[in-house]
């Protein structure tokens, strides 16, 4: 409470966890770990409530950011054609992703990956609504709700499960080492609001 009539409310959250995949593979990323998270948020609500009107506003924002998990590769359908032999031999990105699969099989180990990609996941919500009531009578009501969301999303995944150039992010150019790779990037912002009339006749 905050005087008669007005509530307040706020929520918080942060968490904060090492990655417990390790990274085996022979290459620059070799012993980092994936899989961690760090995600904050905090949510603020105020309520108003006098007579025949009541608002309730909440305003709310959220981040997480984290070292995207690492898919576990432990096998390959050899009658498509993505995981037939001949097309795995034909290629020297190829032999390698079936070499790296066989290892993950050897080793049966989920937390100790091989990976090509610095795989990341980055998110941010920020979020704001509205409802505002008021009787005009008392039959009669309108009501009135505001919503407001941005969303910001990058992510960048090894999708084949070994550190072989296949699957995964992509590129500006042809799939080369030291290839540009890029996050997948989304923004997204949503406006609604609804009127209503609410009553008895």
């Amino acid at each position: 409470p905050i005087t008669e009539g007005l509530t307040s409310r706020i929520a918080m959250h942060k968490l904060d966890r090492d990655g417990y995949q390790e990274n085996i593979a022979d290459n620059a990323l070799k012993g980092d770990d994936f899989h961690d998270e760090h995600s904050q948020g905090v949510r603020f609500s105020l309520n108003f409530n006098h007579g025949d009107l009541n608002n309730l506003m909440v305003l709310a924002w959220d981040e997480n950011d984290i070292a995207a998990a690492i898919p576990y590769s432990t096998g390959r359908n050899r009658s498509v054609a993505l995981g037939s032999d001949g097309l795995v031999a034909a290629t020297p990105t190829g032999t390698a992703w079936a070499e790296g699969v066989q290892r993950n099989i050897d080793r049966d180990d989920p937390w100790k990956v091989e990976t090509d990609l610095d795989s990341e996941e980055y998110v941010k919500n920020v979020f704001a609504s509205n409802a505002t009531e008021f009787d005009v009578t008392d039959e009669l009501t309108i009501k009135n709700v505001f919503g407001y969301r941005k969303v910001d999303f990058e992510t960048i995944t090894n999708a084949d499960g070994t550190a072989a150039p296949a699957f995964g992010g992509y590129t500006v150019g042809p799939v080369t080492e030291g290839s540009d790779l890029r996050p997948t990037e989304l923004e997204s912002e949503c406006l609604s609001n609804e009127f209503q009339l609410l009553g008895t006749a």
